[in-house]
């Protein structure tokens, strides 16, 4: 999806706060953040216009228990509670958002539309270390991304890091307006799973279409704006993250009557990504 397709998007679903025509970027982010706190009312929105780099514990612990809820696994979810209860300081706290801001201030002078979308989107950032977890963004708290960047990360692994996340949070606010998936429930059913993109392993259909978005969305961030890294290190090379795609939308087809599972609007997502990725073969 496209700048102007995720502006309307945002733009929408303000509207419906606002009840205005035409909305500048500042009213926008107004009605956006109202917008989420009117379906997300336990989350604290705030109401800056700036993305805002959160570096208070309990603010961040907080946060992060947005995450144990959107643990797909109860064991995993107990496990990142009772890491974050433990936990006292940040000690690479300071040095990791420091990185984050750099990669944040990169954004702006790559590409302006997109810079746009991150600011307006992206309401929260904070850094939290958990072996094993990457960090990312939940369904329960639109608006909020969880880094935890690995030490080995380098200056495009950042960048790409937002438009990994940036992906995530506007698929969630695309679904909230068009909702993708006929009976939500269903998604449920393990016959009705399918290889992500970027886990690899079976996954239920509506986090294998995310990563198969945040597949090609990098895949075009490379192509389009940092060039094809040599040694990345978030996300694999580019021929095999095209591989990984064109597996997961294999995978996805596969599934018996799989269009019955999807709405009009995930349908058009799906055969968009299928377009692309037909482009690099």
């Amino acid at each position: 999806m496209g700048f102007r397709e995720n502006l309307n998007n945002v733009s929408f679903l303000s509207k419906a706060q606002r009840r205005r025509n035409r909305l500048n970027l500042d009213q926008l982010k107004s009605g956006y953040q109202d917008f989420l706190k009117s379906i997300q009312p336990a989350v604290t929105v705030g109401q800056s216009k700036k993305l805002r780099f959160v570096k208070d514990l309990a603010a961040i612990k907080k946060l992060m228990s947005f995450y144990f809820v959107n643990s797909h696994q109860k064991q995993e979810g107990k496990s990142l509670k009772d890491t974050v209860n433990r936990v006292r300081t940040l000690p690479e706290g300071e040095k990791k958002i420091l990185l984050l801001r750099e990669a944040h201030d990169r954004i702006h002078q790559l590409d302006r539309e997109w810079a746009i979308l991150v600011n307006l989107v992206i309401n929260k950032i904070f850094y939290f270390g958990c072996k094993g977890m990457g960090g990312g963004s939940t369904p329960f708290a639109i608006g909020i991304i969880w880094a935890n960047p690995n030490s080995s990360w380098g200056r495009d692994d950042f960048v790409e890091f937002y438009a990994h996340e940036l992906s995530h949070q506007l698929l969630f606010l695309d679904d909230e307006r068009y909702r993708h998936y006929r009976d939500y429930e269903k998604l449920k059913l393990e016959k009705n799973y399918a290889i992500s993109t970027i886990r690899n392993g079976r996954r239920r259909l509506d986090l294998t279409m995310h990563s198969l978005v945040v597949g090609v969305e990098i895949i075009l961030l490379r192509d389009r704006v940092l060039g094809h890294p040599k040694d990345p290190t978030l996300h694999p090379k580019t021929d095999k993250l095209i591989e990984n795609c064109l597996q997961t939308t294999h995978s996805i087809t596969s599934i018996p009557r799989w269009r019955s599972l999807f709405s009009k609007r995930g349908t058009e997502i799906l055969l968009r990504c299928q377009e692309v990725l037909n482009s690099f073969e």
